[in-house]
């Protein structure tokens, strides 16, 4: 492991709210999985969190985070358990291996519909569905989303960080077929939709693009990649969305100013008030 990623690894576990009162166990346990995953090379079955369980594999850098610090994105993950109500849907684009999915499904009467083209991510993600009995309650599909139907070619063997790429990338790809969710949601195929999820390497900006009347039906919180951020900027204020902060703890929504960099995630909603309500049960 490089130092930088050796420094930022270990500076995630430690400051990571979900890792108060278990630093030195998260920390051993990270120390153990880098023996493992170099010398015995096998997966881990490992907790999550409310009682589901994920299979983690060498080397993978979504499930490593997992054993790391369970809710390893503490104010997207609570978000989503705090503002999904029974009866929502939600939509996971870039599921990988459907952590988002599996959370969503703790709270009662859900159901996540998740997006996954790559066909490794893809059998792990149906692995940790199945592991945990959740057939009935996430739909796996195997398309990528963009904002037109159609085939494109995906990069193939960079684990999380697999993206759509044009015919002049120089590394493996698979051929995946392409779908909007306007034109997957036909005939309310999704349902009420509460939350949708973004996670395409840059090209979230042409999700959205494509989903401008699932948005404007449902009015639906969003949890976004931060890679694009003027087109992502343009976008959702054109929309009527805004940027927060989420604060757990209180269950606090706060205003927060567009980043200048990419990175990360950011969560928009449409009314801030009316989010504050929702978040309230009021």
């Amino acid at each position: 492991m490089p130092v930088s990623a050796f420094v930022d690894t270990a500076r995630r576990i430690w400051t990571n709210p979900e890792n108060r009162g278990r630093r030195l166990r998260r920390t051993a346990g990270w120390v153990g999985w880098q023996a493992w995953e170099r010398v015995v090379r096998r997966p881990w079955t490992v907790p999550f969190h409310g009682g589901l369980r994920m299979v983690c594999h060498p080397h993978d850098q979504v499930t490593s985070l997992v054993i790391y610090c369970g809710l390893y994105d503490p104010e997207e993950m609570r978000f989503l358990l705090d503002w999904l109500r029974p009866g929502d849907t939600f939509v996971d684009v870039g599921a990988n291996v459907a952590p988002y999915s599996l959370l969503s499904t703790l709270v009662p009467d859900t159901r996540a519909v998740a997006f996954e083209p790559g066909s490794l991510a893809r059998r792990r993600a149906r692995a940790n569905i199945d592991l945990n009995g959740l057939g009935d309650r996430i739909e796996l599909v195997p398309l990528a989303v963009s904002d037109a139907t159609g085939t494109a070619r995906l990069s193939d063997g960079e684990s999380a960080t697999n993206a759509l790429v044009g015919n002049d990338y120089p590394g493996p790809v698979e051929e995946v077929a392409t779908v909007t969710l306007d034109g997957f949601d036909a005939g309310g195929r999704l349902g009420r939709v509460g939350l949708i999820k973004i996670d395409v390497e840059g090209l979230e900006p042409a999700v959205l693009d494509g989903a401008r009347a699932l948005i404007d039906r449902d009015r639906p919180a969003l949890v976004v990649e931060l890679n694009d951020v003027p087109a992502l900027r343009a976008f959702t204020m054109a929309a009527g969305y805004e940027p927060v902060r989420y604060r757990p703890a209180g269950r606090a929504l706060e205003p927060r100013p567009w980043p200048d960099r990419p990175g990360g995630n950011v969560i928009l909603v449409p009314d801030l008030t009316a989010a504050r309500r929702r978040l309230s049960g009021r």
